[in-house]
Formats: C-alpha cells, sequence, structure tokens
C-alpha cells in the first residue's frame, strides 16, 4: 500500500495580526529598532487605517535614525510619530531627552 506524500507546510508565526504586533512591541521593548520597524511596517502595510502601527513604526524609525547618529532624522520620525498618536509616551520622551539642537545662528550669537 503506497501513501502519496503529504506536504507539511508550517503555520506562518507571524500571520495573524495580534501575534506580530506582539512580536513588535516586544523587539521595541528589546531595542531591535530595524527588527520592530520591519514588522511594524508589515503591520502599517496590511492596515494601513491603524494609526497606532504608523506611529510606533514612525517611532522605531526615529530610534533607529539615532542610533545611526542622524539627530534631525529622528527628532522628524519622533515629531510624525506623536502627529499620528498624541498619546505615545515612547516619542514623548524621546524628545523631551534630547535637547533640539541650537542653530547655526544661535552658536553664531551666543544664544541658547
Amino acid at each position: 500500500m503506497s501513501m502519496s506524500p503529504t506536504p507539511h507546510v508550517a503555520p506562518e508565526p507571524r500571520s495573524d495580526e495580534s501575534g506580530l504586533f506582539r512580536l513588535a512591541r516586544q523587539q521595541l521593548e528589546l531595542q531591535n529598532w530595524s527588527e520592530a520597524r520591519d514588522l511594524l511596517l508589515q503591520l502599517a502595510t496590511r492596515s494601513p487605517s491603524t494609526t497606532r502601527y504608523r506611529a510606533l513604526l514612525a517611532y522605531a524609525r526615529g530610534q533607529e535614525s539615532f542610533c545611526a547618529g542622524d539627530e534631525i532624522r529622528a527628532r522628524e520620525e519622533w515629531r510624525r510619530a506623536l502627529i499620528l498618536d498624541p498619546a505615545l509616551v515612547d516619542a514623548k520622551h524621546a524628545l523631551a531627552a534630547r535637547p533640539r539642537p541650537r542653530s547655526w545662528v544661535d552658536r553664531l550669537f551666543g544664544r541658547a
């Protein structure tokens, strides 16, 4: 008696939205910014009307930019996150913890 092989398809661990979101939050907590960004991008693409996903995506991009030394881009992303979700405490803290760099005019005239 011959049995035809049944293809085994492993379940996609990131296929459901709530599981994907939990994984993204976990990556944010672990400060794995690029992994969190990738997961949040998947969520934002699947559900573009969910502003929470887009806000967290902007926050993760800001953290990633800051780690890469691009403070200007980081601040832009954190502000974008707050526009999308004004209650996003992490983005508020990120902006508050890093004072705005002085402009060249302020530096020239010795202003604070």
